[in-house]
C-alpha cells in the first residue's frame, strides 16, 4: 500500500474494527483490503454494498490514544458518533483512494449514484476523511440539498467538511436549512467559528418573520444572530432590544450580550 499521511488514520480506525467488530467480518475487510490493488470496478463497487453485512450499528469506541493519533493529524475530526458500519465503509474508501488515486474519484462518483440511503449517509460522513477532500465540495453540497433529513444530517452534524470547506455562502445557507427543519445546532461543528454579519443579517430576518408568524426563536439563533454581527446588525438588535415585544427584546439582548 502506498505511504500517505493517512496510514495513522487508517491503522487507528482498521484498529478499533478489529477490537469490536465479529472476527469474521474484520477478516472479510482484511481480505478485500489486500485485494483492492488488482479487483475490476464491479468488485469494488459491490464490496462496498456488502460492508452492511458484516458490520452492525454498533458504536465505535476508540481509546484515548487512538484519539490523540486522530488530534494530531486534524483536530476537527470527532469521530466519537461513529458505528463500526461507518467505520468500516470510510475505511474502505480511504484504502482505495490510496491504493488506486487516479480512478477514485470516478469510482466515489459511481458508488453516490448507485447507492442506498445508508451508503449515502456513510459516504458523506466520511468526505473530511478522504485524500484531498477539497474536491468532493459539489457532493458534500448535493447532501445538503437534499430534501431527506438524514442525508442533510450526514453533511451538516458531527462532520467538520462543512466548516472547513464550504463558503460562505453555502455555510450560510446550511445552517439556515438546519433551523428550519430542526436539526441539532449544537452537532454543527464550527457553528460559532463561522459566525458573520450576513448570516447574523439573515438569522434576524428569520427571527422576526417567527415571532409574526407567532412561532418559537431557538436560544441559539439569537446567539449566533449576535456573534457575526456588524454594526448594523448590531443597531438592529439595539433596536428590538427596547421594543415594547417582550419575547424579541429579551432574545434581541442575549445576541448582544454574545456579541
Amino acid at each position: 500500500m502506498v505511504q500517505t499521511k493517512f496510514d495513522p488514520l487508517l491503522i487507528v480506525l482498521n484498529d478499533g474494527l478489529a477490537r469490536q467488530a465479529y472476527p469474521v467480518s474484520h477478516t472479510w475487510l482484511s481480505k478485500v483490503l489486500i485485494k483492492l490493488e488488482d479487483i475490476s470496478e464491479l468488485h469494488i463497487l459491490t464490496n462496498f454494498s456488502q460492508i452492511p453485512r458484516y458490520f452492525t450499528q454498533t458504536s465505535l469506541n476508540l481509546t484515548q490514544t487512538d484519539y490523540q493519533v486522530i488530534a494530531a493529524i486534524n483536530e476537527t475530526w470527532q469521530l466519537s458518533h461513529w458505528t463500526l458500519r461507518q467505520t468500516a465503509c470510510t475505511v474502505y474508501l480511504m484504502a482505495l483512494a490510496v491504493q488506486r488515486p487516479s480512478e477514485f474519484k470516478a469510482w466515489l462518483l459511481k458508488l453516490l449514484s448507485s447507492a442506498n440511503l445508508q451508503e449515502l449517509t456513510a459516504i458523506y460522513q466520511g468526505l473530511a476523511l478522504l485524500p484531498e477532500p477539497v474536491s468532493f465540495i459539489a457532493q458534500a453540497k448535493e447532501g445538503v440539498r437534499s430534501n431527506i433529513s438524514a442525508l442533510f444530517n450526514a453533511v451538516a452534524l458531527n462532520n467538520p467538511y462543512p466548516a472547513c470547506y464550504f463558503e460562505t455562502d453555502s455555510w450560510n445557507q446550511l445552517i439556515l436549512k438546519a433551523i428550519f427543519i430542526e436539526s441539532d445546532l449544537q452537532a454543527i461543528i464550527g457553528l460559532e467559528q463561522r459566525a458573520n454579519p450576513e448570516l447574523s443579517r439573515m438569522l434576524l430576518d428569520y427571527a422576526c418573520e417567527r415571532y409574526a408568524a407567532n412561532r418559537p426563536i431557538t436560544k441559539v439563533l439569537w446567539r449566533l444572530a449576535g456573534l457575526g454581527a456588524d454594526q448594523a446588525v448590531a443597531q438592529r438588535l439595539q433596536s428590538l432590544a427596547e421594543t415594547d415585544k417582550p419575547l424579541l427584546q429579551q432574545g434581541a439582548k442575549s445576541a448582544l450580550a454574545a456579541k
